[in-house]
């Protein structure tokens, strides 16, 4: 099954990575006798805290799949870049030099 971007892969995998981390959470670290004692659910403050913590985490994680994909997808449009043959070659070795390339590619496909 063909995907169209990052929203269809995270529209099909996230239901089974959630009910796959679910399972196997209950199953090896047995939460109904560690989540009673955990200070991170002990109170309603807490219990907020903690979902927050776990929402901002997800929109990040969220975020980064999505601008790669976008970065990716207008990388495309800078074919006459001088600059591709050398982000082909030093990528694998130089990651620093990589993560600049991305940067250039992305000021010309006009996301910076």
């Amino acid at each position: 099954m063909p995907f169209g971007g990052p929203l269809e892969v995270l529209e099909v995998l996230t239901p089974v990575m959630s009910i796959t981390t679910l399972l196997l959470s209950l199953a090896t670290e047995q939460l109904w006798n560690t989540l009673p004692g955990s200070p991170y659910f002990s109170s309603l403050e807490h219990i907020l805290f903690t979902l927050l913590v776990i929402f901002v985490g997800a929109v990040i994680a969220f975020l980064m799949v999505w601008t790669e994909y976008q970065v990716g997808a207008k990388a495309e449009q800078c074919k006459g870049c001088s600059c591709r043959g050398y982000y082909a070659s030093t990528a694998a070795a130089d990651t620093t030099a990589a993560a600049k390339i991305i940067v250039v590619h992305a000021v010309h496909a006009g996301l910076l």
